[in-house]
């Protein structure tokens, strides 16, 4: 039986880095995954759930270095916190650099950032 801790280890080793994750619980005679497993893995998704709940950026202002096309508004750098999967921020084609800043308005402590590509 895994832990919490093993388990969240996992997690952030291969899911938290966009690879799969695969617990391998071995099924029981019953065919089942164990109880202890079960539940286990039940604490992780919950410790997960409850990790990533208060989105930080949200509140936060948002600008970029450069935008593509300029400052419209389809490439800005709110796109990079809108919660959409279409939408994205980027740079103009000939740019080979850029950033973009969040700026929460006082020092502002954190232990997880997520960001995908």
């Amino acid at each position: 039986m895994k832990s919490l801790p093993q388990l969240l280890d996992i997690y952030y080793q291969s899911f938290g880095r966009n690879g799969t994750l695969l617990l391998n619980f071995p099924i029981d005679r019953r065919g089942l995954i164990h109880e202890n497993d079960e539940k286990a893995a039940k604490e992780m998704w919950k410790m997960v759930q409850e990790t990533f709940t208060v989105d930080l950026a949200k509140q936060a202002k948002i600008t970029a270095s450069t935008v593509r096309g300029g400052r419209s508004g389809k490439y800005n750098a709110n796109k990079t916190i809108d919660g959409k999967k279409d939408t994205y921020w980027t740079t103009d084609d000939d740019e080979k650099t850029g950033y973009v800043t969040l700026d929460f308005g006082k020092p502002t402590t954190f232990i997880r950032f997520m960001v995908q590509e």
